[in-house]
């Protein structure tokens, strides 16, 4: 019995699967690497590793792991520095370009280096990195902006390695940022023109535009000198002034939609009191027509800044005013382009101080249209909407001559006053304006219908600041002038301004004694008797040449007048005129 049992207990000894192998059979196998483990009888073979790069087998039991996402093509695949390997000296292979202005865009591409892009520190003054691209493993592309506040000249965009041990160069130059447009109207504002009507339908009309267009009612202004009434809106949300004009000039109702554009006239400035004093009379030989004609109530509107009505030269020589500006009287700098101005034409004469004036008993109407720039001080600035009104305002007053000693953008508006203002035989002046050599004259002074005068000297050469162009008419003094100056003084002035004050004398000085005489006659008679300054006949420099207000009254008037001779160096080649 008990040798059954042994046999029975054998032979399920041997059917069982072999039992796992011991620690020390493990490491002999490890050792060994023969192929007794396969040949084996009852084992397993081991699983052989995965090959390199490929990635590991799944758990049994587990879901298999989602594919590799697989890198773009174009993606640099970078190997960091081998430490104690030194890092490859950059090179700067373009700088695209190598001269700009502030605020423009800079291309840089360098080789070279371990790129990432971490750690390349890019040095100049002027410019900032504003992002790095890699291209490829040993290249990278860098965008670079100049800065707003670079200054200019040449130097070099310097790059080094992150651990700083080498360096590369490009001389790169920073360019001046251009001059930025000075604008010549305002921003914010569009002038609409309407027929005028009875109140009701014209004030019913104004709030449809305000309405239909998005606009705010600023000012309103009745022009009768040309049957208008003059609305200025406001523009509220940003949108472009030529939007506007546009979407208005498309109504039927409105006949006119333009900016409210800005006109300027460089201030009198003051300069070396050692100046020659007061030439400027002489020159034009308004002395020799004093006898027979002071300007003797003429109206002369001086369309500009407000006068200082309280000088001791100036004092009752202010026949009208009106102003169209506002703004209260704080400063002299709001008074002294008109002062210079209103002394030049009106001083008082032989009352024992300061100056004479061309035509001292003309009747000067002071229309304050124009104010210092409060950006540029030395410069006054006026707008479209209140030169129209001053315009509108002489017109209405009946002023014989209209001084204009201003400039800006050809102006519809201020046209149809012009127009009107030659239609009704008013002699209307402007300066050649002080825009240098490359300078042309500004409207007004570039319509056929207005005077345009350029400045001269006391050696009558020409006034170096002055524009030049074939609308130049006429040329008077302008340079050191010794002219009246706010606070009851007396101060040297320069400018077109100055010249153009003192055509607009003259002009009164031949009007007191041919009272009928009209624009074009009064043209004619200026400039067929100027004095020839540069090439012979009418040039771009001085026009007809230096006014004569002595030979101009002898071709005007009917009585005889006797002018003295002119300096010897200047009589040769007169006579024939």
């Amino acid at each position: 019995m008990l040798r059954r049992l042994a046999l029975i207990l054998l032979v399920l000894l041997t059917d069982l699967p072999p039992g796992p192998p011991s620690l020390e059979a493990g490491r002999h196998e490890e050792r060994s690497r023969g192929d007794s483990e396969v040949s084996r009888p009852g084992r397993v073979p081991p699983t052989p590793p995965p090959p390199a790069g490929a990635a590991p087998a799944p758990h049994p039991g587990l879901p298999a792991p989602p594919p590799p996402t697989p890198r773009p093509s174009d993606e640099p695949v970078t190997k960091p520095p081998v430490p104690g390997r030194p890092i490859p000296p950059p090179r700067i292979i373009a700088l695209d370009p190598e001269r700009g202005q502030p605020g423009q865009e800079l291309t840089l591409r360098l080789k070279g280096l371990h790129l990432s892009g971490a750690g390349v520190v890019i040095d100049h003054p002027g410019v900032r990195v504003r992002n790095v691209i890699p291209k490829g493993q040993t290249e990278l592309e860098v965008r670079l902006v100049i800065s707003l506040q670079a200054a200019p000249g040449r130097s070099d965009v310097t790059v080094r390695t992150p651990g700083g041990e080498h360096t590369a160069r490009r001389a790169f130059t920073v360019e001046p940022a251009p001059a930025r447009p000075r604008a010549d109207f305002v921003p914010d504002q569009v002038i609409a023109l309407l027929r005028a009507d009875t109140p009701g339908a014209v004030a019913a009309l104004v709030a449809d535009l305000e309405r239909r267009h998005g606009l705010r009612l600023l000012e309103r202004h009745d022009l009768p000198a040309i049957a208008g009434v003059l609305v200025l809106f406001q523009i509220p949300d940003g949108r472009p002034v030529s939007q506007l004009v546009r979407d208005l000039t498309a109504d039927p109702r409105v006949f006119l939609a333009q900016p409210n554009h800005l006109f300027r006239g460089a201030a009198a400035a003051y300069n070396d009191p050692h100046a020659a004093i007061q030439y400027g009379p002489v020159k034009i030989r308004a002395p020799d027509v004093h006898p027979l004609s002071l300007g003797q109530g003429v109206r002369v509107a001086l369309i500009d800044t407000a006068v200082d009505e309280g000088h001791p030269d100036l004092e009752g020589q202010i026949a009208g005013r009106a102003d169209f500006v506002g703004t209260p009287l704080t400063s002299p700098l709001q008074l002294r382009h008109g002062t210079a101005l209103a002394g030049v034409i009106a001083a008082i004469p032989n009352n024992g101080i300061g100056i004479y004036g061309i035509a001292p008993q003309a009747h000067l109407l002071a229309l304050r249209a124009l104010e210092p720039d409060p950006a540029t001080p030395r410069e006054i600035v006026g707008t479209s909407v209140r030169l129209a009104r001053a315009l509108d305002h002489a017109l209405q007053r009946r002023a014989r001559v209209i001084n204009l000693s201003l400039g800006g953008p050809r102006d519809r508006l201020l046209t149809l006053l012009l127009d009107r203002a030659a239609a009704d035989g008013i002699a209307v002046v402007a300066a050649a304006g002080n825009a240098g050599p490359q300078g042309m004259p500004l409207f007004p002074a570039a319509l056929p219908s207005v005077l345009a005068v350029t400045a001269t000297d006391a050696r009558d050469h020409l006034y170096p600041e002055a524009s030049r162009g074939e609308e130049v008419a006429l040329a008077a003094p302008g340079v050191e002038i010794y002219t009246t100056a706010p606070g009851g003084g007396f101060a040297f002035a320069h400018g077109t301004s100055l010249a153009a004050a003192h055509v607009s004398g003259v002009l009164a000085l031949l009007l007191a004694k041919s009272p009928d005489a009209s624009g074009r006659a009064l043209r004619a008679a200026l400039e067929e008797t100027a004095r020839d300054l540069g090439p012979p006949g009418k040039d771009s420099l001085f026009g007809s040449g230096l006014v004569d207000a002595c030979r101009a009254l002898r071709r005007l008037s009917r009585e005889k007048v006797e002018c003295p001779p002119l300096e010897p160096e200047r009589r040769a080649g007169q006579e024939a005129r």
